[in-house]
């Protein structure tokens, strides 16, 4: 999967730097639009590790779509934890799901997709489901950060905090490295 270069590419060393980070952090503890305890708790740990590439096979798919008759394809996942940006993804994440939770379109499962239909006459409707290859590879870091800043203005006012958000979503999307085989991508 890695060998596939419309996704990824080999790089000669991390491009995440932790004076990238300290920047944003530092600049929001001076503006005082984050706390003593938020500043701590966002820093970097002394100790960290890269972000590692794993894959979950997909043994349900066809054999025929695997890479070979022995290994099916894998789902890709990037580990975060431990690493540099663990605890501001941990706070986008948070901060973010707030602002998911109003949104009318999005369904956390098959409950939530339940729940959703089940007051709604769906008779002469084409109801349609749809598997997205390689979703957030495809996905536009311009575009994602452009649609959380418009939902952030449509839902919350517009704040400091929100802005702390952005910078450091920014700031992961663009610099999104991790290892495998002891190689950066």
């Amino acid at each position: 999967q890695l060998n596939n270069t419309m996704y990824y590419r080999l790089i000669e060393h991390p491009i995440t730097d932790i004076k990238d980070i300290m920047i944003i952090l530092n600049r929001e503890k001076y503006r005082r639009t984050i706390s003593l305890k938020l500043y701590k708790h966002l820093m970097p740990p002394n100790q960290y590790s890269f972000r590692k590439f794993y894959t979950l096979p997909k043994i349900h798919k066809e054999k025929n779509k695997w890479f070979n008759s022995n290994t099916p394809n894998g789902r890709p996942i990037v580990s975060d934890i431990g690493s540099m940006t663990y605890n501001i993804s941990q706070y986008i994440e948070f901060k973010l799901n707030s602002l998911i939770k109003h949104l009318p379109y999005v369904i956390r499962d098959s409950k939530d997709f339940i729940e959703k239909i089940q007051n709604i006459n769906i008779t002469n409707k084409l109801l349609v489901t749809a598997d997205v290859e390689s979703l957030y590879t495809n996905m536009l870091n311009d575009r994602c950060i452009s649609t959380i800043v418009y939902y952030l203005h449509k839902h919350n006012s517009f704040d400091r905090q929100n802005i702390l958000i952005i910078d450091l979503l920014r700031q992961s999307l663009q610099t999104n490295d991790f290892t495998f085989n002891e190689k950066y991508y």
